[in-house]
């Protein structure tokens, strides 16, 4: 599979971002990956934790790439200037660091691998770019306002349409790129709705086991087998942690409160391995690095609805 993945976080999501990336190293042991450190401590940690076998980029230098990046910053907020980097840089790893004919795949620093894409990969023969679908449920069909495919996972050829695809994305995103729904647009992630008719060699990706997500759990039949998750009878290769914050007394919380979320098999075949990992990373960096990675530490608001859940399965 000749395939470089692309990430991108602060230390504030330090623990997000590692775990993501150990699981990659896992299920891809010869990946090539290339990460931008937002921040200097988490391109210190990134350094001594992963090496040489990670390419690493300072945010500087994705702001280099495009100069109309620095000139748009002014006008956008925290949130807004990161999902318009993303564009750039994708698009500046596409270019500089994959070969004609490969992919690049980009994945969001709080997706967890839980098995191989080598398979799906070696499916997209005539494709030139992925989606990967929301595939909204009954009970969250609302969030269709923010675009038809999730912008945390995404696939690229190195052809033209592929090159063309993402030069594209980020002249849409430069023009466009803000924290509310307008006109079928959002962030960075609404101008993908308009790909499948604009790009012919488009595809969107079938396999319920990637990017399985809070919003979309209800929409499939999870079950155990031993300790893999079947979810339609194939296996779970990616789940996207969004929206997961810790309270002081050491519980983990979500705003995803769905019916779905509370299944045995989510509880504990998901979100229980990946919180020991969260955990496990953070009492790491403590040790070496003093600090715990975590990011903002969220106290329990009795007026706002949130499922809790224990690291322990």
């Amino acid at each position: 599979m000749n395939a470089r993945f692309i990430t991108y976080f602060d230390s504030h999501y330090a623990c997000q971002g590692i775990a993501m990336l150990e699981s990659l190293r896992q299920w891809h042991p010869q990946a090539a990956i290339t990460v931008c450190g937002l921040d200097e401590r988490i391109a210190h940690v990134l350094r001594a934790r992963f090496g040489k076998t990670i390419d690493l980029l300072a945010a500087e230098e994705i702001w280099k790439l495009d100069p109309r990046l620095a000139a748009i910053r002014p006008g956008r907020t925290f949130w807004e200037f990161f999902a318009t980097q993303k564009p750039a840089l994708v698009n500046w790893v596409q270019e500089n660091q994959t070969a004609p004919g490969d992919w690049t795949i980009y994945v969001d620093s709080d997706l967890f691998f839980f098995g191989s894409l080598a398979g799906l990969i070696a499916g997209l023969a005539d494709t030139s770019i992925a989606l990967s679908p929301h595939r909204f449920n009954p009970g969250t069909e609302h969030l269709s306002a923010y675009g038809d495919y999730n912008a945390g996972f995404g696939i690229w050829r190195n052809d033209a349409e592929g090159r063309r695809c993402l030069r594209e994305w980020c002249d849409d995103c430069l023009a466009w790129c803000f924290n509310h729904a307008e006109g079928g647009r959002f962030m960075n992630q609404g101008h993908l709705t308009a790909w499948p008719a604009r790009y012919r060699r488009a595809a969107v990706l079938r396999h319920p086991g990637v990017n399985l997500a809070p919003w979309n759990l209800g929409s499939h039949r999870l079950r155990l087998d031993g300790s893999t998750v079947l979810v339609n009878e194939q296996p779970l290769l990616c789940f996207h942690f969004s929206s997961l914050s810790r309270t002081p007394t050491g519980d983990w919380q979500t705003f995803y409160t769905y019916d779905a979320m509370h299944q045995p098999p989510v509880q504990t075949g998901i979100y229980a391995p990946y919180l020991q990992a969260l955990e496990r990373i953070s009492r790491e960096l403590s040790a070496s690095h003093d600090f715990s990675g975590l990011g903002s530490v969220r106290a329990a608001d009795p007026d706002i609805p949130m499922l809790t859940m224990q690291a322990r399965a």
